[in-house]
């Protein structure tokens, strides 16, 4: 079933139709002149307008075999790939596709390399992990999470600046300052993000997937 837009409007940098599909949608980009843009809340026809950032998306092409539009299944849920976050590093690359499913509820793809997994974002938010971000060590650190224990795996402070972005997303790209503070936790294929930029924290809980398991179209 195709989805319908939460709203639409007009790119203020070429005009081109743009559209968001979640009502968590922030940042925007627009798919014909690539300008990054920012939503916010108006006495518009639709409570809705979007203002260019400055900034324009300029994805790397790294053959990712997801793409904005692609329908899925996950535990009996269906979703829709509606945005993708493209992280750099001095390395590379990494994308964190940013999911709506069918009930209005979101989640994370995230895919590094040939290594994909799911999470969804817990409804009760309390602290889960170590109280200080910067106490977390990779490799090292664990935190008791459902009576289990999990090893961080991955500890980052992204800087905005150094991302791009496609469809929809649901914070702002545009702040030079901006940063994101994630570590990721695994037990076997479970996997555990803490969102550390938020109060209160977000937490997101899902496990490691393939993409054949996922049905995607």
């Amino acid at each position: 079933m195709e989805k319908t837009p939460f709203f639409k409007t007009d790119c203020p940098s070429c005009g081109a139709p743009v559209e968001a599909y979640s009502a968590t949608a922030v940042t925007l980009v627009c798919g014909h002149c690539h300008s990054m843009l920012v939503a916010r809340s108006g006495k518009g026809r639709s409570g809705y307008f979007v203002a260019n950032s400055g900034r324009d998306s300029a994805l790397l092409e790294d053959f990712s075999p997801l793409q904005i539009g692609a329908r899925g299944v996950f535990d009996d849920r269906k979703f829709t790939l509606i945005g993708r976050l493209q992280v750099h590093y001095d390395v590379g690359a990494w994308n964190e596709w940013y999911v709506l499913f069918d009930d209005g509820q979101t989640g994370w793809l995230s895919e590094v390399g040939d290594l994909y997994a799911m999470t969804c974002l817990l409804a009760q938010k309390r602290r889960r992990g170590p109280k200080s971000f910067k106490s977390v060590k990779a490799g090292s650190s664990s935190l008791i999470f459902n009576g289990q224990t999990f090893i961080a795996s991955d500890v980052r402070t992204i800087h905005y600046r150094n991302t791009d972005a496609q469809g929809e997303l649901p914070f702002n790209l545009s702040g030079n300052q901006a940063t994101g503070e994630v570590c990721d936790w695994r037990r076997g294929n479970l996997f555990l993000t803490l969102d550390y930029s938020t109060f209160p924290m977000d937490s997101y809980f899902g496990r490691i997937v393939s993409l054949d398991s996922l049905k995607l179209q």
